[in-house]
């Protein structure tokens, strides 16, 4: 057993770390669910998906980034002649 801080009031180390997860979690997140939750695996697979893909399209991967480099260096050296 573990004393918790100035308490002293003994606690085993796994509680003491449900605990502060729980704290964490309210304090950062939107809570701990309590139960199994009413979405299907399925659904859940699919909300993912859709999600990732609004991702995909709000960002550029390195070698879009580096398509777009070349193009404006090429744009650039149009504007020069």
């Amino acid at each position: 057993m573990w004393l918790f801080g100035i308490s002293e009031q003994p606690l085993h180390m796994v509680l003491l770390r449900i605990k502060e997860l729980y704290k964490f979690s309210e304090i950062y997140g939107k809570g701990v669910l309590l139960d199994a939750g009413k979405i299907s695996h399925n659904n859940a697979i699919k909300k993912a998906m859709e999600e990732y893909k609004k991702y995909q399209v709000k960002t550029l991967s390195p070698v879009e980034k580096a398509y777009l480099e070349s193009i404006k260096k090429i744009a650039k050296t149009i504007e020069k002649k």
